[in-house]
């Protein structure tokens, strides 16, 4: 056989092999699809029933028949639920939607026609939540009445502890609340925590596991929560109804360790010989605008500012509460100079040492009167990995006015401050703050920065 013979022979052949239609693919099947269903006729595992109201929480364990592990937030009466599965990333929504965990509607239907939820919501009945104390400054330790079973001499009860100060967590998570199913044998004295999971304040899981194999361990070995929270439970059921109910808490923020500055920073304001405030401002409630360098406007966003005195410098330290500035503790000089701080690192909820590194500090101008229409400045020095480095701060004073122009529950008299923090030929970054001379605090009121614009408005002083 020839070339020409064997070119001809194969041109038919490959132009055949073309015109041939390539054999359909079935589409891959959703990887949360796959997990629903293996998961959906599987029993909730009793001890991860988390509930708030109308809301449950649950986990599906993996067993003889299922290899899973899935975890459902679901509402026991209305057409709402999401399931999250493990994969690489961590525990992902199965959801047709980018934007939304909630399950794609056929599934959302299996769900709520599924025995798994009604048995589930059937046994954790909305808790009845009854108090052992509602100190105003502490955690409050609490009981659900109507979580309460007894299995083979063994009390099963789900217990909380409401958080007075947040806790921070991983990205922009505050957990309230850390709630705890115990077994407890009364007449035995031995206990053994179940589960434990820690809740948002609205209810939502952020993580927590279930214990399996978990022995049962002495009452002294239970710390003095679970001590005090034991004893509750081992009263007869009708003195949980004599309890008190827990009022509604908003937590605090969450607690940080005292920033810290160097001994020179603190003897340059001890020079200024300031008199010592009349009045103590404990916070002040903000709300704000922004035009920032993208164009982006923002308006109305709440900000909450709770100031503290701290012992050991005698310094203010201040406490924004603000959703887009996260969790942070500044020790300052009265509210204008920041001189230490201390943060939440948001990948993994771990304290941030001070960032700024503030070693230095010199006043010029007359700090003690402010006299109206004068210019006073500081010049604060940062340690770098170069060198100490300086920036300058000059503010002008202006008339003064009456502090409840500010906020009608402010007292005495209040001075405006300009203050340039860096000039170019072509812009300059200037903050604006009233100095209330009764609280002895600069309240910031503007700022005009590379980063765009502020505008702040007192609404509300405690």
């Amino acid at each position: 056989m020839d070339a020409r013979f064997s070119l001809s022979l194969a041109l038919p052949l490959a132009l055949a092999a073309c015109s041939t239609p390539p054999k359909l693919q079935p589409p891959a099947k959703h990887p949360g699809l796959e997990v629903f269903e293996k998961v959906i006729d599987e029993p909730a595992a009793p001890d991860s029933i988390i509930r708030q109201g109308d809301q449950i929480t649950y986990m599906i364990a993996p067993s003889a028949s299922n290899p899973w592990v899935a975890r459902f937030d679901a509402s026991c009466s209305q057409p709402s639920g999401s399931m999250f599965y493990p994969t690489k990333r961590g525990m992902q929504a199965f959801s047709d939607n980018d934007d939304s965990s909630n399950l794609p509607q056929p599934q959302l239907q299996v769900l709520q026609r599924s025995e798994q939820l009604k048995n589930a919501c059937a046994y954790r009945a909305v808790p009845d939540w009854r108090a052992l104390d509602t100190a105003p400054v502490q955690d409050w330790l609490v009981l659900d009445r109507n979580s309460a079973i007894h299995e083979d001499g063994v009390l099963k009860i789900w217990t909380s502890i409401q958080l007075a100060n947040y806790q921070a967590v991983k990205g922009y998570g505050q957990i309230a609340q850390l709630h705890e199913r115990l077994a407890i044998d009364c007449k035995q004295r031995t206990f053994k925590p179940l589960s434990d999971f820690k809740v948002d304040d609205n209810g939502r899981v952020y993580n927590g596991k279930v214990n399996l194999d978990t022995p049962m361990m002495p009452q002294a070995q239970a710390d003095s929560g679970q001590q005090r929270l034991i004893e509750a439970a081992c009263q007869p059921a009708a003195t949980w109804a004599q309890m008190a109910m827990p009022p509604v808490r908003t937590p605090l923020p969450p607690q940080l360790d005292t920033p810290k500055t160097a001994p020179a920073v603190l003897a340059a304001i001890n020079t200024l010989q300031l008199p010592e405030p009349r009045l103590t401002l404990q916070a002040l409630h903000y709300r704000y605008d922004a035009l920032v360098l993208n164009g982006m406007k923002i308006t109305g966003v709440q900000r909450k500012d709770i100031f503290s005195r701290d012992p050991q410098s005698g310094q203010l330290l201040l406490q924004p509460v603000d959703s887009v500035l996260g969790t942070k503790l500044l020790l300052t000089f009265r509210g204008l100079i920041e001189l230490a701080n201390r943060s939440f690192d948001r990948n993994n909820g771990n304290q941030v040492e001070d960032s700024l590194h503030v070693i230095g500090l010199s006043f010029t101008g007359d700090w003690q009167r402010l006299p109206e229409h004068s210019e006073v400045a500081y010049d604060l020095v940062q340690a770098t990995t170069t060198g100490p480095f300086t920036t300058t701060v000059t503010c002008k004073v202006g008339a003064a006015l009456p502090a409840s122009q500010i906020n009608p529950a402010l007292q005495g008299m209040a001075k405006p401050l300009s203050c340039s923090k860096h000039k170019t030929a072509t812009s300059e970054w200037t903050e604006g703050y009233h100095y209330l001379e009764d609280y002895g605090v600069f309240v910031q009121a503007a700022q005009n920065s590379p980063l765009g614009r502020w505008t702040w408005r007192v609404e509300s002083v405690r």
